[in-house]
């Protein structure tokens, strides 16, 4: 890709795409935000000719990418399954932005309904509502988690925030993706993205011997806190992100906060498969499952079709991709809405 004179792109972006799609978290984090109407910004393509401020990646002009600023309202659900309904066209964003496709936010986004047209996937994410004694949280806590709490506290891992471990928490989020065969975000978008949330994330390592164990990233608004990222070492002593976790729920508790939010689960996993084992290991601690749906949409077909085209190829397709085909077994889905 080459610099236009008015400092966007011209050619291909797919590539930004992609990176934006990854490091999209901090843009979307209003959207989980409660009953009230709250701005936040969806990550589209093709957004205009001059870059758009306040992205977690540089926001990239004509041709390339950005955010759309929008309103939206969404409350709590009355019950677990989540309900279709019409809402309003997203090809108006087109008329308002020149933007060619929508793309999947950060998983932590989970709608209640998606538009007409639009590709969707069952998704949620597990919770803890933290507006509880302290001692009921830790009742929820499941027996093999509060061993591996205690087993951690005795071989002497003590939890703390530690801003200044920036370089040594993205080694080892990377690492640990890395094990997955899944790419993260260099260095410098990693530093950026703490820096742009300041006094609404923390940094929390589980030490032992001065030696980092494991490490987590947590956005945090009053109404909630976001596991966004962590990672161990190899051979980490065991139950030092238990722990780690454990600590964080007391803290967000004590600010006030009001839910503990694990930033995104596949629903009905496959048994025996990485997604059962993480879907485990958060509903062990007491969380509740809350469902919904992700989900993109084609504005422009030519340039929305080479975006799903280079995401197949560089990754086998994004999280709509990889979920959509549990839709139709989806307690809720109504072809006819949606065909």
């Amino acid at each position: 890709m080459k610099r236009s004179s008015h400092h966007g792109f011209e050619g291909d972006a797919v590539a930004e795409a992609l990176e934006l799609e990854q490091c999209a978290a901090a843009t979307v984090f209003g959207v989980v935000a409660g009953d009230e109407v709250v701005a936040t910004e969806i990550v589209v393509a093709g957004v205009g000719r001059q870059d758009v401020p306040g992205s977690d990646e540089q926001a990239v002009g004509d041709g390339g990418l950005g955010t759309c600023p929008v309103n939206l309202r969404l409350g709590t659900p009355t019950r677990p399954a989540p309900t279709t309904r019409p809402v309003p066209h997203p090809a108006a964003a087109r008329r308002k932005t020149r933007a060619d496709v929508i793309i999947p936010a950060s998983t932590n986004a989970i709608f209640q309904t998606y538009p007409d047209g639009a590709v969707a996937a069952p998704y949620g994410t597990y919770f803890i509502p933290l507006a509880q004694p302290e001692d009921a949280l830790w009742a929820a806590v499941s027996a093999s988690h509060r061993r591996h709490v205690r087993s951690a506290e005795k071989s002497g891992v003590q939890v703390r925030s530690a801003p200044e471990c920036v370089t040594t928490a993205h080694s080892i989020i990377r690492n640990t993706f890395g094990n997955s065969s899944l790419p993260f975000m260099p260095l410098k978008n990693f530093a950026r993205m703490i820096e742009g949330l300041e006094g609404n994330v923390h940094l929390f390592v589980a030490e032992r011997h001065a030696q980092v164990q494991c490490c987590a990233v947590f956005a945090f608004s009053q109404h909630s806190a976001y596991y966004m990222y962590g990672g161990s070492i190899a051979e980490a002593v065991p139950g030092a992100m238990h722990l780690l976790h454990w600590q964080a729920v007391r803290l967000y508790r004590q600010l006030g906060v009001r839910r503990y939010d694990f930033y995104g689960t596949r629903i009905n996993p496959s048994i025996g498969s990485k997604a059962a084992g993480l879907a485990a290991f958060k509903q062990r601690f007491g969380a509740e499952l809350y469902q919904g749906y992700i989900w993109k949409y084609r504005i422009s077909a030519v340039k929305s079709t080479i975006y799903s085209f280079g995401v197949r190829c560089l990754r086998g397709g994004d999280i709509v991709d990889a979920e959509q085909q549990k839709l139709r077994h989806y307690p809720s889905y109504d072809p006819q809405l949606h065909s």
